[in-house]
C-alpha cells in the first residue's frame, strides 16, 4: 500500500504549496568539533541527529507540504537524494 501512495482518509492537496516536498542531501560532521569542543564523547553520541530537523523546518518555514526527507549517505547523499526525488515523480 506504501508503494501505491494509498492513504486512508487523507486529503487531497488544495494547492501548490502542499505540492511542493523538500528532500536534503546532507553529509557533514560540523557537529562533531563542536560536540569535542563542549566535551560530549562522540564514540557514544548518536551521530548528525540535527540532519533529520532541516528539511522539516525549511517546509514548515515556507508553508509547504508534509513530507520531508534526509538523507546522509557520506559522499554519495545528493545523488540519493536527486534519485529519491526521481522515483517519487
Amino acid at each position: 500500500m506504501n508503494d501505491t501512495k494509498y492513504r486512508p482518509g487523507a486529503r487531497q492537496a488544495t494547492g501548490p504549496a502542499e505540492w511542493i516536498h523538500s528532500t536534503f542531501g546532507q553529509a557533514a560532521d560540523d557537529h562533531r568539533d563542536t560536540d569535542i569542543n563542549e566535551g560530549v564523547d562522540v564514540y557514544y553520541f548518536m551521530p548528525a541527529p540535527h540532519h533529520a530537523f532541516v528539511p522539516g523546518r525549511f517546509d514548515r518555514h515556507f508553508g509547504w507540504g508534509t513530507l520531508s526527507y534526509s538523507i546522509d549517505s557520506a559522499c554519495a547523499s545528493s545523488p540519493s537524494a536527486v534519485l529519491l526525488v526521481c522515483s517519487a515523480l
